[in-house]
């Protein structure tokens, strides 16, 4: 019982191979090319048509509570201490922050 040989046809280049080639060597090659003939064709990237209808992904960024302004003025100024800040405001710690660097 000898190998079976394989063709396989890849980009206009016959290969001739045994069976025990694994997929991979040639899998990885033959998929890139696809990919690049499907991106020439004008096929679309996957979720572009999420993206048209505006759809959002993610999570959503922290919202400031409503007494915002007076407490981290109040913290700037060091009339409060962050923990007290932060309970005050109802929020965890690094949302606090995080809304604190960015203004």
């Amino acid at each position: 019982m000898g190998i079976e040989k394989v063709n396989i046809l890849f980009n206009g280049t016959k290969f001739i191979t045994n069976r025990v080639l694994p997929l991979r060597i040639v899998g990885y090659p033959l998929r890139s090319w696809c990919h690049r003939v499907a991106r020439e064709d004008g096929a679309q990237e996957p979720g572009s048509a999420y993206k048209a209808k505006g759809t959002k992904f993610g999570r959503p960024q922290a919202q400031r509570s409503g007494d915002w302004d007076s407490v981290s003025k109040d913290y700037k100024e060091g009339k409060l201490m962050a923990p007290k800040a932060i309970e005050r405001l109802g929020m965890g710690k690094t949302t606090f922050f995080k809304i604190l660097k960015t203004g």
